[in-house]
């Protein structure tokens, strides 16, 4: 019985980009996530240090995904396609870009 276009086949051929993908996020996840997250402590006391870090992982984290989800859901709603997707989620990165570009600017110039 030959597998063509079977649901296994299509399964099992995917597996080798869904390891790609995988790894490219848990590197940029250990290379430039967890770094930068820890950098946003270095100027701050010990005890706001140890409770912004928890405020972080549970609050500001799990509200990204639940924004995120309904975002995306909204975004199907409304008709947009994967290209539009792409299109939406570059600005974005774009800007995130920008704004911490922008930050960084005001921490070597100690207007914070």
């Amino acid at each position: 019985m030959a597998l063509t276009n079977t649901p296994f086949k299509i399964v099992i051929g995917s597996m080798p980009f869904v390891a790609v993908i995988l790894i490219l996020m848990r590197s940029l996840s250990y290379g430039m996530i967890q770094p930068a997250r820890e950098a946003l402590y270095t100027l701050v006391t010990r005890d706001m240090r140890y409770k912004g870090k928890n405020a972080v992982d549970t609050v500001v984290w799990r509200t990204g995904d639940v924004l995120s989800l309904l975002s995306i859901k909204g975004f199907q709603f409304l008709g947009i396609t994967a290209t539009g997707f792409g299109f939406i989620w570059t600005a974005l990165a774009g800007l995130s870009g920008f704004i911490g570009w922008r930050l960084a600017k005001r921490v070597e110039r100690q207007d914070l």
